[in-house]
């Protein structure tokens, strides 16, 4: 709540004119609150919004956080099941393919109470568990011979990637993924699986790579792996983050487009960084000392 004043000063020191911003919060009663602090919230929009919206006033992102604790609800459900979990999980995992493909069929089309349900995205999440399942069972690449199972790995890796970013520069990903799949987060969380799928023969390298005194080598992957520790945090961080950063970078005229985008990115990161050291480091040391 305090990073759009945060945005209003630094645009008062380069344009001299203060306006502080819509405090949407401030329209909050108890009942607000507490769907925000259960991230209930994207139950009751009325379907015609982003959910995103719904948590505006505090953080754009809960909404995610939101669907993402209906994931883990029915993981907690079904594992209750005992013997019948992977039984639950396929009908879930049917259900959710109809819902995002036919969302017309959810009374009202999404509306109100159906549009915050998980239902529609939970094939995005049944992409993690499918990834999970055949990596922990040996269902890889890596059934071929050592130098096979490599180069398969190589060419693949490349090819998807060459695509996406492509695809990207063209300003068309979006179309392709979606005339490719009928969605385009599908269709992009399936191909980033795949990329991590097929990722496996070339692990053991990668491990090597790491602990290599070769900085060209290490270097790369010790920043790759940097950034995966502090994802979380960028990923709660980054909705808010990146415009307070955005505005300090026009206060200092870095024009450049280029350096202002990398000085964007970096600024995110080094907040994200700190936050992550500061507060969310100590809290998963201590939630395991409790265990």
């Amino acid at each position: 709540m305090l990073t759009p004043y945060l945005l209003e000063s630094i645009s008062f020191l380069r344009t001299g004119h203060l306006a502080w911003p819509d405090r949407d919060w401030e329209s909050y009663g108890v009942k607000d609150w507490l769907q925000i602090a259960s991230l209930a919230r994207v139950f009751y929009g009325t379907g015609q919004e982003d959910l995103h919206v719904l948590f505006r006033g505090v953080n754009p992102v809960y909404w995610t956080l939101a669907i993402e604790f209906q994931f883990y609800l029915v993981m907690f459900f079904s594992l209750l099941t005992k013997t019948y979990w992977k039984k639950t999980l396929a009908i879930v995992t049917f259900l959710g393919f109809v819902a995002m493909y036919f969302p017309s069929i959810l009374p009202g089309e999404r509306s109100g109470f159906f549009s915050g349900l998980f239902l529609g995205y939970w094939p995005l999440f049944s992409i993690g568990i499918a990834l999970y399942f055949l990596l922990k069972n040996g269902i890889s690449l890596t059934i071929f011979s050592k130098h096979i199972s490599t180069l398969i790995s190589v060419l693949i890796v490349f090819t998807l990637t060459t695509w996406v970013i492509h695809s990207a520069f063209e300003n068309k990903i979006k179309a392709d993924l979606m005339a490719g799949f009928g969605s385009d987060w599908f269709g992009f969380a399936l191909l980033s699986a795949m990329i991590l799928w097929s990722l496996a023969p070339i692990e053991p390298y990668l491990r090597n790579g790491v602990e290599s005194k070769c900085l060209v080598f290490s270097l790369p992957l010790k920043l790759g792996m940097f950034l995966g520790t502090i994802s979380y945090s960028i990923y709660l961080l980054h909705a808010r983050m990146y415009q307070v950063v955005e505005k300090a970078v026009n206060y200092l005229h870095l024009t450049n487009s280029l350096y202002s985008v990398l000085a964007i990115i970096m600024g995110t990161i080094l907040i994200s960084a700190i936050f992550y050291h500061f507060f969310e480091k100590p809290f998963i040391h201590h939630s395991k000392y409790r265990q």
